[in-house]
């Protein structure tokens, strides 16, 4: 036998010792014997051509390196075929024995020797590769070489060199083709998962996260600093957009530019009262565009002042937790499922998709923060026929939500809540009680300072959670103004009565979503508390009492807990989890109601607040003047009993009326809401059967498509623009490391330097150098640490040309500039 044959290929083989690979070779082989027991030919089999002719078939080649593949990156045919001999040997002690043959002969059905899970897997999966081929001409004709060369053997004595190595190209082509195909396949079988890939998003007011479901769980990704949560906070400096824990970093030195609690100004009109209210507990400016609550910065980019909606401030937490997943999941993220408090109305809900779009996301799903919650405790229970209270209370609302659980199916029976009531309206209440004592004690009035108030906030942050688990709290702020700082202490008791009228007011929301629910104490199975704030003891207290006797979880309160059901969602749209079964019933309900001005400006509802929609509703009235022949319809929404407190949001003339008495012709209004909030109004003399038609948008406040599409070409631009910055900046000092690392190195270029100033440089460079290895794939390092570094190169290259200035002849060292 000649020696083996060296085979040429595009990529590197990785050369697997026998001893590595022996035991998937001896049960491929032995599979494969099996096949031709199968086949009636073991007994009369010449083995010798057969190990042969199983070494030229390509086929099996294919197969015998995809189980390879699972070890190392390639295989490498030159050891297969250095251990032919060995095979033989192999094939030769199966052949001496009898209870192999006859086993094999007696029962063509079985057979009788171990096997590994992972190949006979693998296998199908190759099966499955030759079936999806057929479908293509060109994979059928390559599958019909294969299957011709079945049983041709390779003759290693050929006397022809140039005929064997026509032969060896042709197989290794034959290989390269395959592989080619198969990586095609998985490449789409890939693309096809990635796709399908939806994330979960907690877009909380105080802290946001993301999550996705895959292989069978929820896996909660961590940002660059290895925290599930992600401050909501954003700030603009240098004319550059930070996000998360970088703008709070930053946020006492820069209060006018850090923008936090933006949620609660998201879908509503500049007009509106708590937009007012939350004016003036914020840090930065808020002004009226076409009744829009826009943020205002000074300046930005070289435009003076320069206006962001919130929707686009948002917009930039989403894609920072878009970036998150992408670099933990390896691939661009298109979908999410995104987490919404239940008090949003229609115009809220549809911001938070336009924040999507806005982010490079399509929001294939909006669920209520509450739902999440019980979606991702409610599977441990599925299958039960359960009345679970969920109250979940975060840094801006209160939700309350009564779902039902029956069979697999999530039903939301009602829910109630506050939109402005939560962990900030506690921090705020706390910040007025330290402004309170600084001027009672040192007549120092802080309202106007927005840096003082800024360290006020985040001093009542902590002293409100560390209250949670003390009884006491000592309160140190330096430098509240120059020369001032703040010391005093807090007790629970003090705390509890400053916020009495915000724990009257979680008395009152539960008393209202119990009613509304229809349902007896007794049927409440459970109550489930999610949210940071359910740790403050006075609210368990307050849920202990409202809900005696009844079971309340607060192992739940860990705030991933609405991401991880917002993920869950994900995976039953993509139809990725195994509770494909699982139905999740959404029930609508109007979070305002819709009336109809009658005489003396009052507000007739015809759709009440919470009325659960698609929905159609008809109210009749009639005329206040003889002969009236024509009536003006005004449409408003709002809870006042008076229009003038409510908002208009329509109006049409009903001509053709019947000319009659007042108090006598029977006009028929009729309301139909649509999910979409579009709201269909058909007014109709119910005597004459004329009518009139009109269509009302109920979302005012959304954006025109067309700003929406800017918006997101102006957040993908400022993030491709980070991200070239960055890129650029590393590479730049990359080479500055390595071109003055050379440069130190050089005889002539010393002659410059005394040997203090050459040590000391060559220490700067190598230090510079040790810090970038270190940190230059540590997304945590910040673009201005790397900027820093590379100006401490410019200093070196400064002191170069000042040295070359002074000598008399610079040509010698010209190279080095």
């Amino acid at each position: 036998m000649k020696e083996p044959r060296s085979y040429t290929e595009k990529n590197k083989r990785v050369q697997i010792e026998f001893n590595t690979i022996q035991v998937f070779l001896n049960l491929i082989l032995l599979l494969y014997l099996h096949y031709f027991t199968r086949q009636e030919k073991c007994q009369n089999y010449d083995y010798e051509q057969f190990i042969e002719s199983l070494i030229t078939n390509q086929t099996f080649k294919n197969i015998f390196i995809k189980q390879i593949n699972d070890i190392q990156e390639s295989f490498c045919l030159i050891q297969f075929e250095n251990n032919i001999e060995q095979i033989k040997l192999l094939l030769n002690n199966l052949k001496k024995s009898e209870s192999f043959a006859n086993d094999e002969h007696q029962n063509n059905n079985q057979i009788n020797i171990p096997y590994n899970d992972k190949l006979i897997n693998q296998n199908n999966e190759n099966h499955q590769f030759k079936q999806i081929k057929n479908n293509t001409d060109k994979n059928a004709q390559q599958e019909n070489l294969f299957n011709s060369k079945l049983n041709q053997p390779l003759d290693l004595n050929l006397n022809n060199k140039d005929q064997q190595t026509i032969q060896n190209k042709q197989k290794i082509k034959e290989i390269e083709t395959y592989e080619e195909n198969q990586a095609k396949i998985n490449q789409s079988t890939d693309q096809k998962k990635q796709s399908q890939s939806i994330i979960g998003i907690d877009l909380g007011m105080k802290y946001s996260s993301v999550c996705i479901y895959r292989n069978g769980q929820v896996e909660i990704i961590k940002n660059e600093y290895g925290s599930i949560r992600t401050p909501s906070i954003v700030a603009i400096s240098n004319d550059e957009f930070l996000v998360g824990e970088d703008a709070k970093n930053q946020a006492i030195l820069n209060p006018q530019n850090t923008f936090q609690n933006v949620k609660r100004i998201v879908g509503k009109r500049y007009s509106d009262p708590m937009v007012q209210l939350q004016m003036k507990n914020v840090s930065y400016e808020i002004v009226n565009n076409t009744n829009k609550p826009y943020i205002q910065v000074s300046e930005y980019q070289g435009q003076s002042p320069k206006q962001f909606s919130p929707e686009y401030i948002q917009a930039k937490i989403v894609s920072k937790l878009k970036k998150i997943a992408e670099d933990y999941l390896g691939f661009e993220v298109k979908k999410a499922v995104i987490s919404v408090p239940v008090t949003f109305n229609d115009a809220q809900k549809q911001a938070t998709k336009d924040i999507g779009t806005i982010a490079d996301l399509d929001v294939v799903s909006i669920i209520t923060e509450s739902k999440a919650a019980a979606l991702a405790y409610g599977l441990d229970y599925s299958q039960e026929k359960k009345n679970v209270f969920v109250i979940n209370f975060g840094g801006g609302t209160l939700d309350i939500s009564v779902v039902a659980v029956s069979k697999n199916k999530f039903y939301d029976i009602t829910h109630a809540g506050e939109s402005f009531l939560g962990g900030e309206d506690f921090d705020q209440s706390l910040v007025n009680y330290f402004k309170f004592k600084i001027k009672a004690s040192k007549n120092i009035d802080l309202s106007n300072d927005k840096e003082a108030i800024q360290k006020l906030q985040i001093e009542a942050q902590r002293v409100k959670e560390a209250l949670s688990e003390k009884e006491e709290v000592n309160i140190q702020i330096n430098d509240v103004i120059k020369g001032f700082h703040f010391i005093d202490n807090i007790n629970r008791q003090r705390f509890e009565a400053i916020n009495e009228g915000l724990f009257n007011r979680i008395k009152t929301a539960l008393k209202t979503a119990f009613e509304e629910s229809n349902l007896d104490i007794k049927d409440i199975h459970e109550v489930i508390l999610v949210g940071g704030l359910n740790r403050i003891p006075k609210i368990q207290e307050i849920i202990q009492e409202f809900f005696k006797g009844i079971p309340i979880r607060k192992d739940r309160i860990n705030d991933e807990l609405i991401c991880a059901g917002a993920a869950i969602r994900g995976g039953i749209i993509s139809q990725k989890m195994p509770y494909k079964y699982i139905q999740i019933i959404e029930v609508e309900r109007t979070s305002i109601s819709f009336g109809v001005e009658t005489v003396g400006g009052y507000m007739s509802k015809i759709i009440p607040k919470g009325t659960i929609y698609p929905t159609k509703l008809s109210k009749k009235y009639t005329i206040n003047h003889d002969y009236q022949e024509e009536i003006l319809i005004q449409i408003y929404q709002g809870e006042s009993y008076r229009t003038l407190d409510n908002e208009k949001i329509g109006e049409f003339i009903l001509s053709g009326i019947q000319r009659a008495k007042k108090q006598i012709p029977q006009i028929e209004v009729t309301f139909e809401l649509d999910l979409n909030g579009i709201l269909d109004v058909t007014v109709i003399d119910l005597d004459t059967k004329s009518q009139q038609k009109h269509i009302v948008t109920t979302n005012k406040m959304r954006s025109s498509q067309e700003e929406i599409e800017q918006q997101k070409e102006n957040n993908k631009r400022e993030q491709e623009k980070l991200s070239y910055k960055r890129e650029s900046t590393i590479r730049v000092l990359d080479l500055y490391i390595n071109r003055y690392q050379n440069q130190f190195q050089s005889s002539d270029f010393e002659k410059l330097w005394s040997k203090d100033e050459l040590d000391s440089m060559k220490a700067m460079i190598s230090a510079i150098s040790k810090w970038f290895q270190q940190n230059k794939n540590d997304k945590k390092i910040k673009t201005q640490e790397f900027e820093e570094q590379l100006q401490n190169f410019k200093r070196i290259e400064q002191k170069i040309k000042e040295k070359i200035k002074q000598m008399e002849n610079p040509s010698e060292v010209k190279e080095y500039l």
